[in-house]
């Protein structure tokens, strides 16, 4: 099947009467403009992303005219279909204030946030077998991008890499500051990010899944003398 080489992303924008309405935009994966952190969830299609505003208009009580989703001008003061079924608090016909509706807005997105890498580079992550500990596999990954399985550590350093011991299992929320661009961010695949973020930020499954995780540097020229 063909690499999906486009995506799709939920940014908020300020409209001049001073209410935040959501737009979905789409986001090439080649330039590694997915890494931006001022926007909310990696979608494969419009339609998804629009299917997520509305189960959140649900959950928090959203103006579908905000969204986009209903057509017609808040600043108009007219009442959406919503608001007749009690479902939206009126911040389109004036019984509510812009900036509640915009602190709403934020909260229903902020867990959309897409995960900041959080080590300052690569990582080396071990799997180790449930039932057969000596059975092992390492994988070599760099801001959510699967690059290769490695073998051995000789393998871990031809590919540039050396192990860091003094950060394994190290996901202190200090790194969270060390953001850098992938240089293959072509290889970016979704389905592995979901996956890697619901392991590898969790404790509890890195336990119950015997997976540990080493932080690399890059290997120094004087490594080679």
């Amino acid at each position: 099947l063909k690499r999906v080489r486009k995506l799709f992303r939920i940014t908020t924008e300020l409209h001049p009467s001073g209410y935040q309405y959501p737009k979905i935009k789409s986001v090439e994966i080649e330039d590694s403009d997915h890494l931006v952190q001022d926007s909310y969830g990696l979608f494969r299609s419009p339609k998804q992303a629009q299917k997520k505003l509305q189960k959140l208009a649900d959950q928090f009580f959203l103006c579908h005219q905000v969204l986009g989703i209903e057509s017609g001008r808040v600043e108009n003061a007219q009442s959406c279909f919503r608001h007749q079924l009690k479902k939206c608090w009126g911040v389109c016909c004036g019984q509510e204030a812009y900036h509640e509706h915009n602190q709403r807005l934020e909260k229903a997105l902020q867990g959309y946030h897409k995960k900041v890498w959080p080590w300052p580079g690569a990582v080396l992550v071990e799997e180790r077998g449930i039932e057969d500990g000596h059975q092992q596999q390492f994988h070599l990954i760099d801001q959510w991008l699967y690059l290769k399985s490695i073998t051995s550590e000789e393998d871990l350093m031809d590919n540039g890499y050396v192990l860091d011991r003094r950060l394994e299992n190290s996901s202190d929320s200090d790194q969270s500051n060390h953001i850098q661009t992938a240089d293959n961010a072509d290889q970016f695949d979704l389905d592995i990010y979901f996956i890697l973020v619901r392991f590898l930020l969790d404790p509890e499954k890195l336990k119950i899944n015997h997976i540990r995780i080493y932080a690399l540097h890059l290997q120094s020229i004087e490594s080679f003398d």
